[in-house]
Formats: C-alpha cells, sequence, structure tokens
C-alpha cells in the first residue's frame, strides 16, 4: 500500500496484521529528524589525537589493497591538466565534463573506502551506478562553494581596485593575483568545512542543506577529538603546491601528487571517523532518491523503539521468540521477504561473502511473491524514514541489511536480476 498522505496513518499497513495497536509511531519525515540524530551518527569528545593516526593507517591500507580507487582517483585529478593539450574549446568542455565526473565520484570515493575497511569489493558496474547516483547532490554541494568563490573574488577585486585607483596596476596580473589567492582560500576553507559533510552525503542523507547540518554537527560534539580531521590541510596544502611549489614542472608535479595523495588518505580517515561514530552504515551510500528525501536503517527488534524510526516493519520469516508485540511498536511484517533457506544457510556458512549473498537475493526478490511487498518497501521509503527489523545478531551482514542495500540502490518498482542461487 503507498502511504499517500498522513490521513491514511490511521488504516493498517499491508502485511500480516498484529494483535495490537499497529499505527503508534508518528511518521517521521527526514526534514523533522531532531539535529542531535541525523543520521543516526552521534560524535564522541577526545584527546586532540583520538584515532587520527589509526585511521590514516586504516586509510593507507585501504589504498594499498584497492588500487584501482587510487588509479581512477588520479585519472580524474589529472584530467583537466591532460586537457590542456587540446586548448581552446577543447579545454574547457574537458574541464567541465571532468568536474561533473569526479563530483560524482567524490561520493563513491566515501563509499569504497568504506566497504575496504570491512572487507567488500567494489565491482565496476557499482562504480558507474554509484557515480551517476552521486553526481547531483555532490554537484550541488560544490556549487554552493563556487558561489563563495565568486563572491569573495568579486568583493576583493572590488576592495583593490578602490585601494589602488590611480596608480597604474596592470589590471591582468592584478587580477590574475585576486583570483589566486580567493580560489586558494576558499578551497582551505571548504577543506576545513567538509570534512564530514561529504561522508554525510554519501552515507546518510542525499540533501546538502542535511549533510551540512549533520557533518558540522558531528565536527562540534567531537571537538577536540575531531581537530585532525578537520584541519589536516589536504586540498589547501595541494593548491599551495601548485601555487608556489618549485618553479620546474617535474618536481612541481611531484610535489602535487604527494599532496595529493595525503588529501585522499585523509578522505578515508575522516570516513573511517565517521564509519565509528555512525551505526549501522551501509556500504550501498545514501542512494535513494525521493522526495521526502527518505532514510532507510536496520535495527535489532528487540532494541526499544526510538522517536525517529519513522515506519518499523519486521521482515523476519517468524516472529522472534520472545519479542512482545505491544513493546514491539510494529507498522508493519512482511515475512515474505525473507530470504529461501538454502540462501539463508548459504548465507551461514559463508558470511564473509555478503556482497554475493546480497546478489542472490536480489535475483529472489524479483520473483512476484517478493516483488509485490518489496514494492510496497519502496513506496514507504520514498516518503518516509524506514527501519527494518531484524533479530539475526549480525546486523551488518543480516538479510535486513541486504534489503535496504537493495532498496538504496534500486529506484521505485524496479529490482535488477542477480545471478542464480548458489
Amino acid at each position: 500500500m503507498f502511504l499517500g498522505c498522513r490521513r491514511r496513518r490511521s488504516q493498517p499497513l499491508a502485511g500480516i496484521p498484529i494483535p495490537s495497536p499497529l499505527l503508534k509511531v508518528p511518521l517521521t519525515p527526514v526534514d523533522t529528524v531532531p539535529d542531535t540524530v541525523l543520521g543516526g551518527c552521534m560524535g564522541a569528545r577526545g584527546s586532540i589525537d583520538e584515532w587520527f593516526f589509526a585511521d590514516l593507517g586504516r586509510a593507507l591500507h585501504a589504498l594499498a589493497r584497492r588500487p584501482a580507487l587510487t588509479l581512477i582517483s588520479l585519472l580524474l585529478a589529472a584530467a583537466p591538466f591532460a586537457s590542456l593539450l587540446f586548448g581552446g574549446i577543447g579545454w574547457g568542455l574537458g574541464v567541465i565534463a571532468v568536474g561533473v565526473v569526479t563530483s560524482g565520484f567524490d561520493g563513491t570515493q566515501r563509499v569504497w573506502f568504506l566497504r575496504a575497511f570491512r572487507g567488500e569489493g567494489m565491482p565496476p558496474g557499482d562504480v558507474e551506478r554509484l557515480t551517476a547516483r552521486f553526481v547531483p547532490r555532490f554537484l550541488l554541494l560544490g556549487l554552493t562553494v563556487f558561489g563563495a568563490w565568486l563572491a569573495t573574488t568579486g568583493g576583493l577585486m572590488a576592495v583593490f581596485r578602490v585601494a589602488e585607483a590611480g596608480r597604474g596596476i596592470a589590471t591582468a596580473p592584478f587580477a590574475a593575483t585576486v583570483v589566486r589567492y580567493s580560489l586558494l582560500a576558499t578551497t582551505a576553507v571548504a577543506d576545513v568545512a567538509w570534512t564530514f559533510v561529504t561522508p554525510a552525503l554519501a552515507f546518510s542523507t542525499t540533501s546538502v542543506r542535511q549533510a551540512y547540518r549533520i557533518g558540522w554537527r558531528m565536527m562540534q560534539a567531537g571537538w577536540p577529538g575531531t581537530a585532525w580531521y578537520v584541519l589536516a590541510p589536504g586540498l589547501a596544502l595541494m593548491g599551495l603546491t601548485l601555487f608556489f611549489g618549485p618553479t620546474a614542472p617535474a618536481a612541481r608535479y611531484a610535489v602535487a601528487f604527494q599532496a595529493w595523495s595525503f588529501a585522499l588518505t585523509c578522505k578515508g580517515a575522516a570516513v573511517a571517523y565517521y564509519d565509528r561514530h555512525c551505526p549501522g552504515l551501509d556500504t550501498g551510500g545514501a542512494t535513494v532518491k525521493s522526495p521526502g528525501d527518505a532514510w532507510i536503517r536496520v535495527r535489532n527488534a528487540f532494541d526499544p523503539p526510538s522517536d525517529d524510526d519513522g515506519l518499523r516493519v519486521l521482515i523476519d520469516g517468524d516472529w522472534p521468540s520472545g519479542l512482545d508485540r505491544e513493546e514491539a511498536d510494529l507498522d508493519a511484517w512482511f515475512p515474505e521477504l525473507v530470504p529461501s533457506a538454502d540462501l539463508t544457510d548459504w548465507l551461514a556458512r559463508f558470511p564473509v561473502d555478503f556482497p554475493r549473498f546480497v546478489a542472490y537475493y536480489r535475483a529472489q526478490l524479483g520473483e512476484p511473491r517478493r516483488a509485490a511487498r518489496l514494492h510496497e518497501l519502496q513506496a514507504m521509503a520514498e516518503e518516509y524514514v524506514l527501519t527494518l527489523l531484524t533479530a539475526a545478531a549480525d546486523l551488518e551482514r543480516s538479510p535486513a541489511a541486504a534489503l535496504a542495500a537493495v532498496l538504496r540502490v534500486e529506484p521505485a518498482a524496479t529490482v535488477q536480476a542477480g545471478p542464480a542461487e548458489p
């Protein structure tokens, strides 16, 4: 059943009826979730260097084990310089195209790091699909800084032109100097401000405004433990190198590469911190595109209900033993979505191969009986916060987590077939 308006909240949802008041949890669009629980993330105070160097080590280890991540990132970073070979219109079009792709890949980078931390792979198809879905929100995030840069540059140009009027300053060198310094300053500010905003935009929300709120509150709540993550000058250092580095091109680009490598490693460290303080992140990223900026979560069925749960849906095949029906405070129970017994047994034998389980499960969700229930969940997730409940001991490698990954990646009413069952 599609939840088209709140007036229908008093009607039972599809699924097996629960012999208790069903509809107690208020509908919670993401925009009304309190700031303190946005994204399910909570900062933790700590010492100035808490975990930072350990997280840098994790990021370096991930880059060493996932060379494709480093290679693609490097190619995108170097592409604007390569487009200089074409000159004129070719250079401009090349920079624009690379900028658009790079904006989406910024989100894919974060997901790639998280998967590397958890020992999961990144198939080429996922890189393409995630990057395409991340482009709109990360492009919008970049435009917020571009607007600030234009305003800063225009303001500086006006101030200095008035102050130096009549002193014979050459217009072109003067303008180039203003643009250079304003770009460097804006990059440094963005480098600090986006430390946890970009992970939030990749994992917790599709809204740039919400991402700013989540990221800034995490930085404030964890201070001074977040200081090293925030103040590590990755992008600013790279800008300084390009503008004021060695005069020899080879030496300049060699130093710039080192600064770029450090910036990429700092991104991984920020993802590690975000993962540690935001329980339940999914390796599919926040890829739901919906009018309500829907948010899908996975929780243990025995955990006390929370005000920010939104719609609470149990997806286990059997009712969890010992779970009180009234205290569970469910909105619906969809046992039809449980994987087959053979697939569940396979996951128990090979829990480390969870990505393959997700692919097999996706194929089963295309069956008519399961597809009907999946469509109802997709309709709910398009407008409201959705909490999937399970009694599985390992939430991160449970059928509920796999279902959440499918819901986050697949558009409404569409399920891509996966491989046949093992």
